[in-house]
């Protein structure tokens, strides 16, 4: 079997002059490389590597490589955070190795810097407690070692999906925010007594307000969240309060 070195291709360009004069190329130096990371050109989807291990990372990326895929490999989260833009689609993939909890120390520094990355775990076969830790601190995929392509091809997949479902999710939370910021502070409050199911005399007089100043208040608030009922008023503020506790919304 027949191994081509990796050349760059300015060394192509001049070997290839090198020729035309007359050089045996067989005399020059052959330069051998590693498989390059396929570095993202637009907002495609791109898989960040993360893994102090250098021959865990190349490992993986090579495997990332050959389907086509956008990678990027980091050496620690820091990397990875530091580079990080929220506009582009992506997942991560963490490795465990034996003497470090990597992949844990991601999932919490996301939650930290709020990176909104779904994340696959690697690690050897047959650390169970690894995957109990993993999948209870929000990674959607665990994968044993050694790698297998379709097996890492499915997990990208599917963090493909979640990733769409979390930018759809961020998205409703940053419109409702919006809205939300128009109100003044005694609209929301007379936004959330309304929506406990309290009356205008009620509110009115538990605020010593004027009947006639709640319903401008309550007015006004329905207006501003793009309310079109009561109805719609409580739905609104019911789902932008579980946006606001939830960092994303749980997948199956």
């Amino acid at each position: 079997m027949i191994v081509w070195p990796i050349i760059s291709r300015s060394l192509w360009l001049k070997r290839a002059a090198w020729l035309l004069a007359g050089v045996s190329p067989l005399s020059l130096p052959v330069v051998f490389l590693r498989e390059p990371e396929m570095k993202p050109t637009t907002r495609e989807f791109v898989v960040h590597v993360v893994s102090r291990e250098e021959s865990a990372r190349l490992r993986i990326v090579q495997h990332v490589n050959r389907r086509g895929i956008a990678v990027v490999a980091h050496a620690t989260i820091h990397e990875l955070v530091d580079t990080y833009d929220p506009d582009v689609p992506g997942c991560a993939i963490a490795t465990c190795e034996p003497t470090e909890t990597g992949a844990l120390d991601v999932l919490e520094e996301f939650v930290v810097q709020d990176v909104w990355l779904p994340v696959i775990v690697v690690a050897d076969d047959g650390d169970a407690q690894i995957v109990v830790n993993a999948m209870k601190s929000g990674a959607i995929d665990f994968i044993t070692r050694p790698l297998q392509p379709e097996r890492l091809v499915a997990a990208i997949d599917r963090a493909r999906e979640v990733d769409a479902t979390w930018r759809l999710q961020r998205s409703r939370r940053a419109e409702l925010k919006a809205r939300l910021g128009r109100l003044s502070p005694r609209e929301v409050e007379v936004m959330r007594l309304v929506v406990s199911g309290m009356g205008n005399r009620q509110i009115a007089a538990m605020l010593s307000r004027s009947e006639k100043t709640i319903e401008v208040h309550r007015a006004n608030a329905m207006r501003k969240m793009d309310a079109s009922s009561l109805a719609s008023l409580v739905s609104l503020v019911r789902e932008s309060e579980q946006l606001a506790r939830e960092r994303r919304v749980p997948m199956a």
